[in-house]
């Protein structure tokens, strides 16, 4: 209520760790896509993430279905947030992985 203009997209850190479901169920009934950033995971600084925080690619369930179907777990991470129709941003500096990433 009272916005000139209705958002079309919510950009929110989201990964298997922090999966936003109340928000991203919010923003679907309002026709509000969400965009995840950090869908590997949270940068490892200090100040924001515990050092004893466990890593999203390490996660024992993410690499047994890559495992079972042939995949590494980034792309089993990228592959969870794309079926539940977010839009994903994954950066990377390899080109394998990047092209590992188009391969969900």
């Amino acid at each position: 209520p009272g916005l000139k203009y209705k958002p079309v997209c919510n950009q929110v850190e989201c990964h298997p760790y922090l999966n936003q479901s109340k928000l991203l169920e919010f923003c679907k009934s309002k026709d509000i896509v969400l965009v995840a950033y950090s869908a590997l995971g949270s940068h490892r600084h200090p100040n924001w993430v515990e050092k004893d925080s466990p890593y999203v690619l390490e996660d024992p369930t993410l690499k047994a279905i890559a495992k079972k179907h042939n995949r590494s777990p980034g792309q089993v991470a990228l592959r969870y947030q794309v079926q539940r129709g977010v839009v994903v941003l994954a950066k990377s500096f390899s080109e394998k992985r990047i092209k590992d990433n188009f391969q969900l």
